[in-house]
């Protein structure tokens, strides 16, 4: 019997690892974000506005007013967070669609994940202003690149894609692999979620999130 309950327990915690959110956001009430996501805001002293929209017949989640910087910290500093802890993973495969739609001192954003707090967190990000899709790490709301290139695809949606396992992650633009790293500065599960830095307004759609781990 115990042995019984030990292979159910196995295939329990299989089940979940193996687990996939999704968020189309048609569901959620236009002006709101999604039933367990939460707003956050690294390095700065006000929150940024998130909401979902409607757009041609369609419900996306708009970043749609940055955060306002405080103290030392200028608007480069400052990055808007949107995530969820019902998809807590440490291994991941994430999905999501977006568009650039503006921001003079940056544009796009991308997916965030291992999102321990607004502090610290893995960062996959598009910025069409600088032609380039770059990961980092943010340890104490400090950020670091670990690896990035150049890429100018066209204006308009695109597909940005996150695998992680262990310590080495691999990001795709429009089915295409572009950048893989090694880092293993943020270990364990955390949070997944989107992200923008300073004034970029970006619209995001079809986020989806495959727990490996």
């Amino acid at each position: 019997m115990k042995r019984l309950v030990a292979i159910g327990s196995l295939l329990m915690a299989a089940a979940l690892f193996a687990a996939t959110f999704a968020w189309d956001f048609e569901k959620t009430p236009i002006g709101k974000v999604p039933k367990g996501w939460q707003v956050g805001v690294t390095n700065a002293d006000t929150l940024p506005e998130w909401k979902v929209v409607g757009q041609r017949g369609n419900r996306v989640l708009l970043m749609a007013k940055p955060a306002v910087s405080g103290g030392v910290f200028g608007i480069g500093s400052v990055f808007n967070l949107c995530y969820t802890r019902e998809a807590a993973a440490e291994d991941l495969d994430a999905t999501v669609r977006f568009k650039a739609l503006s921001g003079r001192e940056d544009q796009g954003g991308g997916i965030m994940w291992r999102v321990k707090d607004d502090g610290t967190y893995y960062v996959a990000r598009f910025n069409p202003l600088e032609d380039n899709f770059n990961f980092y790490k943010v340890v104490r709301s400090h950020r670091s690149k670990i690896a990035g290139a150049r890429v100018k695809p066209a204006p308009g949606w695109h597909t940005m894609r996150i695998v992680q396992k262990g310590g080495r992650f691999e990001g795709y633009l429009d089915g295409k692999r572009i950048l893989s790293a090694t880092d293993s500065s943020i270990e364990g599960r955390g949070g997944t979620g989107l992200w923008t830095k300073a004034d970029a307004v970006t619209a995001f759609d079809d986020f989806r999130v495959k727990v490996l781990k």
